[in-house]
């Protein structure tokens, strides 16, 4: 796959989306998959295409919003925005899928 990218200010200052496939993590003794990062120190917010990355966007910008906010709190946001879309978009005669 080719890697692909773009630009999106994010709280004033450029930030670079790119998608591309992202290795395994470690945490303690456990290994996870990855569906995104937020990298601050570059400003760089990637995304894993083997997943939903409609929602991982979401989750990723709220970290590079508030990179203060824990990772429990992130994924309450991104569901209320998932959730809040989800309404919008029967109200508005659309499928969010």
């Amino acid at each position: 796959m080719k890697k692909k990218s773009g630009r999106v200010r994010i709280r004033g200052k450029w930030w670079k989306i790119e998608i591309k496939q992202l290795a395994p993590t470690r945490r303690g003794d456990q290994w996870f998959c990855l569906h995104g990062l937020c990298d601050y120190t570059n400003r760089i917010i990637f995304l894993n295409p083997q997943f939903d990355m409609r929602t991982t966007l979401l989750h990723e910008v709220t970290h590079a919003c508030q990179p203060d906010l824990d990772e429990p709190t992130v994924e309450q946001i991104e569901e209320a925005h998932v959730n809040a879309m989800a309404v919008f978009q029967k109200l508005n005669g659309h499928s969010y899928k």
